[in-house]
This record gives C-alpha cells, sequence and structure tokens, in this order.
C-alpha cells in the first residue's frame, strides 16, 4: 500500500515538473517575439531571479551570469544611471511603482532603448518584501516613429514643391485672353486646368494629413454626382466613348470628399484600363443606404475578373491581368481598400450584371 502511493505521489511530481518545464518554455517564447525580459528580486532574502528573456535584452547569454541589481545597473547607460536609481529609490521609499524609458548598454556595446517598470509586493504587516518588474526593447517601435516621422516631413517638402509650379500654371491659364471657347484649343486648356485643380486638392489634403495624421477625416458636404462627373471627364477625354452613370443617390452626402473621391477614381481608372475590346465603357453606380452606413454598387461591363482571383484582389501588387499586355503595378484597388479602412468601410468583388466586374463599398455615414 505504502509503496503504490508512493508512486501516485511519485508520478503527479513527474507531471507537475513537466507543467511546469512547459510553462517556462512558453513565458521564454513569449517574452522573446515580445522583446520582454521579467525578473523578481526577493528582499528578504536578498535573492535576484531573471528570465531568460532579461539576460537577451542585456546581451548575455541565459544562465551565463549570477543575476544581481549591480549587473542590471551596469548594463543602464550612463547617461541614465542617476534617473533609474532615483526613480527606483523613490518606489522602494513610497511602496510604489515605477516606469522609466531609458536606455542600456547590451554586453556588445549595442544600445537601445527600453521601457522599465518596476512593483512593490508588500506583506500582512505592510512591509515591503519583494519587488517584480519587467524591461521591453522598444528599439524598433521607436525607429518606426521616427521613419514615420521622416516620411511625414517629406511629404510636406514635396507637396510644397508640387504646388508652386502648379500653381504657376493655374495663373497663365486664367491670364490668357482672346481663345475661342468653341475652339478645341480651349477645351484642352479647360482640361489642363482642371487637372491642375485636382493636383492643388491632392496636394493641400497631403499637406493636412501630414500635420494632422492620416486618419484624421475632412468631412463636408458634396454631390457625388458631381464628383463623379468630373472624374469622368479627367480619366475620358473626346476619343472615348464612356457611359458613366449614378443612380439613388442624394443630392447632397457627408462625408470626406478627398479619400471618397480616391476610392471612386481608381475604379473608374480600372473601367477604363481594363476595358472590353469590343465594347463602349458602361459603369453604373448604384446607391442604397442603411441607418448606420452609406452602401454602393459599382458596376462595369469590363474584362471582368476572375473569381479565382477575388480573394487577393486588394492585395498590394497583385494583378489579376498580369499575364495580359495592360500596364499597371497593382496598387490602385490596394488604395481602394486602405482608403476605405479610414473611411470605417470595405469593399468586395463579385461578378457584374454587365458581363464586368461589381465592387461593393460600403462606409460609414458621417455626422457634421
Amino acid at each position: 500500500m505504502t509503496v503504490e502511493i508512493n508512486t501516485v505521489h511519485q508520478n503527479d511530481i513527474t507531471q507537475l515538473e513537466a507543467l511546469n518545464l512547459e510553462l517556462k518554455n512558453q513565458l521564454n517564447t513569449s517574452q522573446s517575439l515580445s522583446k520582454i525580459g521579467s525578473w523578481k528580486w526577493d528582499l528578504t532574502k536578498n535573492e535576484i531571479t531573471w528570465t531568460n528573456g532579461m539576460f537577451i535584452i542585456l546581451g548575455l547569454e541565459p544562465g551565463s551570469k549570477e543575476p544581481s541589481y549591480e549587473l542590471a545597473l551596469h548594463h543602464v547607460h550612463d547617461n541614465d544611471k542617476e534617473h533609474y536609481e532615483k526613480e527606483l529609490k523613490l518606489a522602494m521609499d513610497s511602496k510604489s511603482e515605477y516606469l522609466i524609458k531609458n536606455q542600456i548598454k547590451k554586453a556588445d556595446n549595442t544600445i537601445i532603448s527600453v521601457v522599465s517598470r518596476g512593483k512593490c509586493i508588500l506583506n500582512h504587516e505592510g512591509e515591503l518584501v519583494q519587488m517584480i518588474g519587467t524591461v521591453q526593447d522598444i528599439s524598433e517601435i521607436k525607429s518606426i516613429k521616427t521613419s514615420n516621422k521622416s516620411l511625414s516631413e517629406l511629404a510636406l517638402v514635396l507637396a510644397h514643391d508640387i504646388n508652386a509650379p502648379v500653381s504657376k500654371i493655374l495663373s497663365l491659364i486664367r491670364n490668357l485672353d482672346g481663345i475661342d471657347t468653341n475652339h478645341e484649343s480651349f477645351q484642352s486648356l479647360y482640361k489642363i486646368e482642371s487637372l491642375a485643380i485636382e493636383i492643388q486638392e491632392f496636394v493641400s489634403n497631403t499637406l493636412s494629413n501630414s500635420l494632422n495624421g492620416s486618419t484624421k477625416l475632412n468631412v463636408s458636404s458634396f454631390s457625388f454626382e458631381s464628383l463623379i462627373e468630373k472624374i469622368r471627364n479627367s480619366i475620358f477625354d473626346l476619343s472615348h466613348i464612356a457611359k458613366v452613370q449614378c443612380s439613388g443617390f442624394p443630392p447632397i452626402i457627408l462625408g470626406d470628399r478627398f479619400k471618397i473621391k480616391q476610392v471612386f477614381q481608381n475604379l473608374i481608372l480600372n473601367s477604363k484600363k481594363y476595358c472590353h475590346p469590343d465594347r463602349n465603357v458602361n459603369i453604373q453606380i448604384n446607391y442604397s443606404e442603411d441607418r448606420d452606413n452609406h452602401i454602393i454598387l459599382f458596376q462595369d461591363n469590363g474584362i471582368g475578373i476572375d473569381p479565382i482571383n477575388w480573394k487577393n484582389i486588394f492585395t498590394k501588387n497583385f494583378r489579376a491581368h498580369a499575364e495580359e499586355n495592360i500596364k499597371g503595378n497593382g496598387v490602385g484597388l490596394y488604395i481602394s481598400a486602405k482608403t476605405l479602412d479610414l473611411l470605417l468601410g470595405e469593399i468586395s468583388v463579385t461578378k457584374s450584371d454587365l458581363n464586368g466586374t461589381t465592387f461593393k463599398i460600403i462606409f460609414k455615414k458621417s455626422h457634421a
């Protein structure tokens, strides 16, 4: 009987040890993925333990050295040591928590940016008996933020540089006198003026997005049908026979005109690019709504998209007709999908009743 009990007890211990090892492995894996190390400091015994992630953040082989406060402090960058010690002492004196952004010098002298957190653990008498904490490497996050800031600044410079010559073009056109409005040259100048105004609008929105953040919506009221007509006139010249019909739209809708224009300009450009060689371009845009959303069906009579490609059609650089001799880089529909994300919407594709392609666009109604 004693032997059986001991055997069962030993099996339980073995299972617990196996479970403990599995949990440790899972902890090490998760900390490695998130670039976090954690530590525990038993103040009653002056014992410090580190996870593998803590060693790795310091550039050390796990278990290669005895964990200690002195060793951790040694790897804190010289510029941050005084502040680090001050914040730690303040937390211990007040029996509270601390959070510090500092730099660490790894064993190979690499400098990384980290966030250090610590928390005091008290016993029933309110005495500080233990501290626990984490250190997270945020170097990649800082690098991304810096890169985004640089891109934003570049956008500002480019937008400013583009705006100057466009303004000059508009000024020259508007100062021309004596042109017969029925002459073909006037129609060409009118189209150039319209395109220049579009570029100015694009530049203005680029500047606004750079200054305010690309997720900010510039809500205004506008006529959707007038917007589509302007897009049509800018894309199709007199040599193209193109029918673009809108139905069901209210006279005025409220939304970010520029972003909505981006979506439908890309769709109409695609309808022109992938038109059927035996048919004139025919586009139908039908509107409906529910309580919260605008719902728009965009149909054309082009060469269509093979259903096998529907799931990838909004992927960056994907081209459903790459094997055909049609120029393109596969970003138009990707941009449309990303723009609709900003509008809290979505886009999907199916076969068109016009033997081409139908896109279903849904996006949230805006409020003044």
